[in-house]
């Protein structure tokens, strides 16, 4: 098992946390894109003090139609990012449902978009691990388990953060035995 932490939440520069990351024996770090100035240098750091990217973290709306083309070429990014720096996972949640989608649209365009957004991953051996929240569309393990019969890919994966299962009022643990089965 590898131990990981998300840069994001760390209080100090790109740099600072990157060696306090190193000092504390983290084997590696989600990153958001907006933190990444030069990616050749982040690898060469990691590769110099051998820790790696874990996950590029963050992502847009994944259920707004009136976002979608924007959402893809930011995925697109997001998968070269992923492929510079080494790691295979993208992170994302999928955002809240607009005020103008009544849930079954919600459904339509969330599938449509994580379904190109899978292909797209598919297509340069990614994984799109999306988190459930109970502030997001998904908000839960059972909502992400449908997600994933709808789309249908072998590139659709779960980022489990049991925090976020609790604020959707599900048991955690329950959770844990959901996606073990």
């Amino acid at each position: 098992m590898k131990i990981g932490v998300c840069e994001k939440d760390l209080p100090l520069s790109l740099k600072e946390n990157l060696r306090w990351i190193v000092k504390n024996k983290f084997d590696g770090f989600q990153i958001w894109p907006n933190k990444i100035k030069n990616a050749m240098e982040i690898l060469k750091f990691c590769k110099n003090n051998q820790i790696i990217v874990s996950a590029i973290g963050g992502g847009p709306n994944l259920v707004n139609p009136e976002k979608m083309d924007e959402t893809i070429e930011e995925f697109k990014n997001r998968i070269e990012l992923a492929i510079l720096l080494e790691t295979d996972i993208i992170t994302a949640e999928t955002k809240e449902l607009p005020d103008f989608l009544n849930e079954k649209d919600g459904w339509k365009w969330c599938v449509e978009i994580v379904s190109i957004i899978c292909e797209l991953c598919e297509n340069n051996n990614i994984y799109l691990s999306i988190e459930p929240s109970g502030s997001c569309f998904i908000k839960d393990y059972y909502m992400w388990e449908k997600l994933s019969e709808f789309v249908n890919s072998k590139s659709l994966k779960v980022n489990y953060d049991p925090a976020n299962i609790l604020l959707a009022g599900k048991d955690p643990v329950e959770g844990v035995y959901f996606f073990k089965r």
